[in-house]
């Protein structure tokens, strides 16, 4: 597995996590209740990999290697005790409410961009009651593309432009370490950044520490591929784990429970 120059210590702290990979159409797991699969069913193209680690699950399909340490048939649900993230920390927020779902993401994994889009479709319906963040988890197939990305949303994020930034690199990206790097600088000119500061930024690696530090919280949280979120409540409680596809509606479900909760007890 080609070793990434941008953080090598992270590359080994993400082998030493068994080699998590892009998760697939897998049964999302939850804290509270369950949801179905998801509906994507074909698998997108992968880059031909080979296992590198005994201890991790290896799928072939079609003679293409999918690395992931997700057991399929493994039902138990995580244990939130004492899992927290600091709402402070969050750098990155649409909405506002006392819920933040915080959307851990590999911009060059498949499965991420799916979901990064449905969220963009069901968000808008929650955005005065539940609040939407976001941070990086790169994974060991896309270290070394999904990082110089990461860090790239974050140098626009500095001029006031993240979101917009995140969307252009999911639109574009056909995902599975296929964008060129020279789309970074492109896109950074369609959206009208000051150019010079952008790519300082990006030169000097400013934000490189951040994005480890995001990918080291996922995996504490239990991360083990992506599409990966937590919610949390307005003390930084995790609340929920929703681990795997989730659907527009499976998506709406989750927040509808928590939000007819929270009027509940408003009640009481």
């Amino acid at each position: 597995m080609k070793n990434s120059f941008f953080f090598p210590s992270l590359l080994l702290s993400l082998v030493l996590f068994t080699g998590a990979g892009c998760t697939a159409a897998t049964a999302p797991s939850s804290t509270s209740g369950s949801s179905s699969n998801s509906t994507a069913e074909e698998k997108p193209p992968t880059d031909q990999l080979s296992p590198s680690d005994e201890d991790i699950t290896v799928i072939s399909d079609n003679d293409e290697w999918i690395i992931s340490d997700v057991d399929w048939s493994d039902t138990n649900q995580p244990d939130l005790t004492g899992k927290t993230v600091d709402p402070d920390s969050v750098s990155h927020i649409q909405g506002s409410g006392s819920y933040t779902l915080i959307e851990y993401s590999d911009t060059e994994c498949p499965y991420s961009k799916e979901y990064h889009t449905t969220l963009d479709e069901v968000f808008p319906n929650y955005e005065n009651e539940i609040q939407r963040g976001y941070k990086h988890f790169p994974l060991n197939q896309h270290m070394e593309k999904a990082t110089l990305q990461a860090e790239a949303t974050e140098c626009a994020g500095a001029q006031n432009k993240f979101w917009e930034y995140t969307s252009e690199i999911y639109q574009r990206t056909n995902s599975n370490n296929s964008l060129p790097d020279t789309e970074l600088f492109a896109i950074a000119e369609d959206l009208n950044l000051n150019t010079d500061k952008f790519n300082t930024c990006l030169a000097q690696a400013t934000y490189n520490n951040l994005v480890k530090e995001n990918a080291q919280e996922a995996q504490e949280l239990g991360a083990t591929g992506t599409p990966f979120s937590v919610l949390i409540d307005k003390d930084g409680n995790v609340i929920q784990i929703l681990k795997g596809m989730y659907s527009a509606t499976q998506l709406k479900d989750v927040f509808d429970r928590y939000l007819s909760e929270k009027e509940e007890n408003s009640l009481k």
